[in-house]
């Protein structure tokens, strides 16, 4: 398997990770002290999935359409997962905030991506 396959399969799971952890209801883990950093938890959501996406799509060159489109592609997930669940949960709801983690957290993750361009670019690269 090539090294663009892994990385393509990579962000599939990866998306269909933050689908499935944005539905599902948590209650029985509510007790847990680490879901109670919510916003935490959507940065590092996005700032995995920005930095994968940046890898796959090579923005170590910081071309800014690649970079806005990265960012932008993270955001727009994040808020059709927010959309999602308002619209098809009863416990979960829309929040601006989480949007707000979610894009601060692409934006990270894309910036991060070039700013060690040197170690991903030879270990994804080489």
């Amino acid at each position: 398997m090539t090294k663009i396959v892994l990385l393509k399969t990579t962000i599939v799971v990866y998306l269909i990770s933050i689908l499935i952890v944005s539905l599902v209801s948590f209650n029985k883990f509510s007790d847990v002290k680490l879901l109670s950093q919510d916003k935490f938890i959507h940065f590092l959501m996005y700032f995995g999935l920005a930095f994968l996406l940046s890898i796959r799509y090579n923005t170590f060159q910081f071309r800014a359409k690649y970079v806005l489109i990265i960012v932008l592609f993270s955001s727009i997930y994040g808020m059709l997962m927010e959309i999602g669940q308002e619209v098809f949960t009863t416990y979960r709801t829309f929040d601006l905030k989480d949007i707000a983690a979610n894009t601060l957290g692409s934006a990270f993750g894309t910036f991060f991506a070039y700013f060690f361009k040197n170690f991903t670019k030879n270990f994804f690269f080489k």
